[in-house]
Parts: C-alpha cells; sequence; structure tokens
C-alpha cells in the first residue's frame, strides 16, 4: 500500500472509486499529452473549445439522474449481486447495495 491509498476497511465504504492510470495506447497517451498543453497553454481557449462537448455530457448526465429514481432493480438483478457479494466474502450488505446503485445508475443512462 502506498501513502496515498486508503486502506481496505476504509475503501469498501465507498460506492464508486476509480482507477487513475496512464494510457497503454500510444495514440491515447499522445492526445492527453496534447490537451494538457493546449489546457496550460491557453485555459481560456481550452475551455471554449470544450464547452460544447462538455454540455452536452452535462445533459446526459442530468438526464440520466432524473430518471433515477423512477427505476427499479429486478429480483434477478438483486440475487445476482447477493450471490457475488457472498462468493467474493464480503463483509456486511454494502457491496451488495452499491452494486445495486450501480446497476440503476447504468439503466437510468
Amino acid at each position: 500500500m502506498t501513502g496515498s491509498e486508503l486502506r481496505p476497511q476504509l475503501l469498501d465504504r465507498f460506492g464508486l472509486s476509480v482507477e487513475v492510470k496512464t494510457p497503454d495506447d500510444l495514440p491515447s497517451r499522445i492526445e492527453v499529452v496534447r490537451r494538457r498543453d493546449e489546457f496550460e497553454s491557453d485555459t481560456a481557449a481550452f475551455i471554449t473549445k470544450w464547452a460544447k462537448e462538455e454540455t452536452k455530457l452535462r445533459k446526459k448526465i442530468t438526464s440520466a439522474r432524473d430518471r433515477l429514481p423512477s427505476l427499479t432493480v429486478p429480483d434477478a438483478a438483486l440475487e445476482r449481486a447477493a450471490k457475488l457479494c457472498m462468493t467474493l466474502g464480503t463483509d456486511g450488505l454494502r457491496g451488495a447495495r452499491f452494486r445495486i446503485r450501480d446497476k440503476l445508475r447504468r439503466l437510468s443512462c
């Protein structure tokens, strides 16, 4: 465990975690470096350049969030989530609850 990682007993308290890693294909690496350089060179122009794309993404997220309360998870999905957590030996019910929330979020998108 490095100094920037959470202990496992704390990490399981989060419903979402993201692993950020360096792209492992050349075109993606080049694009990341290019965009970062554009941002550092002229932040205002970079923001303007990506504003339309960001607005589209924001609308998509908002729409999905609005649909979320009306969705239900089928019993079969609940059973799969519970079985997976039991197989993995997770302690408590938090894992199954987060799997269900994740399923709902994906359905809303």
